[in-house]
């Protein structure tokens, strides 16, 4: 019994709580209208310093084909997601990328910074040309420019190449990745072509202000605009939020630039 009474009461509760948001909800909506037909155009009036009508927004265009940079510059090799020169002569690419080292001769194993030995074995007493004692074994001779440390020989004049990174094919942007070339003397910025502004206009980012707009002022009013709208929001300020809201459009709304 007193678990059914329990749910009624919850049911109860939930249901007035539907009703109230509805009726704030209803109350809120009325009241703005109500707010926009008394200060429409008193709002109209406030903001009618915006900007010059003359200010437009550059021309843009989205690239639509975009590719990995894959292409090495003139006189190096790819090796993994990186370039490196080649190795002088008598030098090749050793195990680790960007890394050359002598050649060893055929009689040894290469082994990147190495030329193992091979046909080391046991003597009992001289051994063979290019062959030299070493305690109880016969090991081979290094070549020049290495250091015999037994079994193997260390090559000294192993050299780094600095590497260099891929580039895009001829012709094509690198922003990061690569695009095509933007059409009508537009600037690529990353996968945006971007136009140019008229003659006697301010460029301010991605828009031309007219003659009597600057650029920081452009920013604070419309920075400010935002800060205020959002302020308004937050403290349910139904008046200010639709001030706030011409101010902000007034702000943006402008027409594309003619040309590029």
């Amino acid at each position: 019994m007193r678990l059914i009474t329990f749910i009624k009461i919850k049911k109860k509760l939930k249901d007035n709580t539907k009703t109230n948001s509805k009726t704030l909800k209803t109350k809120m909506i009325t009241t703005m209208s109500k707010f926009m037909m008394a200060f429409g155009v008193t709002g109209l009036m406030l903001t009618d310093g915006g900007l010059d009508e003359s200010s437009c927004w550059k021309k843009a265009e989205v690239r639509q084909e975009v590719e990995w940079p894959s292409e090495c510059p003139a006189g190096t090799e790819r090796d993994g997601l990186l370039c490196f020169e080649e190795c002088k002569d008598g030098f090749e690419k050793g195990g680790i990328s960007g890394l050359c080292s002598r050649e060893c001769p055929d009689e040894f194993n290469d082994d990147g910074l190495y030329c193992t030995k091979r046909d080391t074995y046991w003597t009992w007493g001289g051994c063979r040309s290019g062959f030299h004692q070493d305690g109880a074994f016969c090991s081979r001779d290094c070549p020049d420019g290495t250091t015999d440390i037994f079994f193997s020989c260390v090559k000294e004049d192993s050299y780094m190449v600095a590497p260099q990174v891929l580039q895009c094919k001829d012709g094509w942007d690198h922003e990061g990745l690569c695009y095509p070339p933007c059409e009508f003397g537009a600037e690529g910025v990353g996968p945006v072509c971007w136009g140019s502004c008229p003659a006697g206009k301010e460029e301010c980012g991605a828009i031309c202000l007219g003659e009597d707009e600057d650029c920081l002022g452009y920013i604070w009013d419309t920075a400010n605009s935002a800060i205020s709208l959002a302020t308004s929001f937050a403290q349910v300020n139904i008046f200010g939020m639709i001030i706030h809201t011409i101010d902000l459009v007034d702000n943006l709304d402008h027409p594309e630039c003619p040309a590029w």
